[in-house]
């Protein structure tokens, strides 16, 4: 796969080795084939759940890959296989690379060296204006996302609370499709 050109493949299908390190590796590997849009397919994700160790079953070399990647791809289903869908890198457009970017609702949150991170609604806007509160809070539901999943989304204790509420209103944040991947 090293040797393949990078960004053109449609779909690839994982189902080689099986253990965590083999589909890790070839995880990495194909995701840098693969086009924005494009789909990448995990075969046995619940491959001898109850029989084998971790380091021996695929479940958590994907779980692993999900959440690194979560800001570049969607899972667009979870079951035994798992099909994720390439995104573009929300950071690509910005001229000076931040640390990072993450997806927030329909919003980029950007993570930037100097540690005065930014809310945008697209790439090269201006950021809007946050309250140290609203920073935190923003931070504090990026951070709570769980190991294996790639969205962002508030838990009840966070959607009780009136200072997220208040900016849920004031920014009219979607969280719409970011519900935990459906499993079926």
């Amino acid at each position: 796969m090293k040797k393949l050109p990078l960004n053109t493949f449609d779909i690839i299908y994982i189902d080689g080795d099986h253990t965590a390190a083999g589909v890790l590796a070839d995880a990495v590997l194909s995701f840098q084939l693969l086009k924005t849009d494009g789909v990448l397919i995990f075969d046995d994700y619940r491959w001898f759940e109850e029989r084998l160790p971790e380091e021996l079953r695929p479940r958590i070399a994907i779980d692993s890959f999900i959440t690194s990647y979560r800001n570049a791809l969607e899972v667009v289903y979870r079951g035994y296989q798992v099909f994720i869908k390439k995104r573009e890198n929300p950071c690509a457009h910005f001229p000076i690379p931040p640390i990072g970017c993450t997806p927030f609702a329909q919003y980029v949150y950007v993570w930037n060296w100097n540690g005065n991170n930014e809310l945008y609604r697209q790439a090269l806007d201006e950021p809007l204006e946050l309250s140290k509160r609203e920073k935190q809070l923003i931070e504090s539901l990026i951070r709570s996302t769980t190991f294996g999943s790639e969205t962002v989304f508030p838990d009840d204790a966070m959607v009780n609370d009136g200072h997220f509420i208040k900016l849920r209103e004031r920014l009219k944040l979607d969280f719409t499709g970011s519900e935990k991947t459906k499993e079926q």
